[in-house]
């Protein structure tokens, strides 16, 4: 399973992750639980649904997102699975701990390379 697989899922509005046994989630392309070293996972459904956690605006941003400053940076929590992902500039002056987000991708003018992206739900 490639982290493009994950991508493709997260744009069709289908997101999943990896979870082994023990219960810790982890996203392609790990194929072994970060945590414990287990080989074998179950991929799950994630949340439609995710709460920032944490957060940061990024004003001056590498040269791959250099089309979309300022942004944010955020961590959400979907349901004891944590993201992070990215906010368009329009959400920098929305952005607190606590909002709610949904999960999608988006794709850099640049670069054309794809990332986790958070809309405001």
């Amino acid at each position: 399973m490639r982290y493009n697989d994950f991508l493709d899922a997260l744009s069709e509005e289908d997101g999943f992750y990896l979870e082994c046994p023990n219960g810790h989630p982890s996203f392609p392309p790990y194929r072994v639980c970060s945590v414990c070293g287990e080989s074998d996972v179950t991929k799950r459904s994630l949340s439609d649904r995710g709460i920032v956690i944490a957060h940061t605006v990024i004003h001056v941003p590498p040269p791959r997102f250099s089309d979309q400053a300022p942004y944010v940076v955020a961590i959400a929590d979907f349901e004891g699975v944590e993201l992070t992902g990215h906010l368009t500039s329009e959400a920098v002056d929305a952005i607190e701990n606590g909002v709610e987000v949904s999960v999608t991708t988006g794709q850099s003018e640049e670069t054309s390379e794809r990332y986790v992206e958070f809309k405001i739900a």
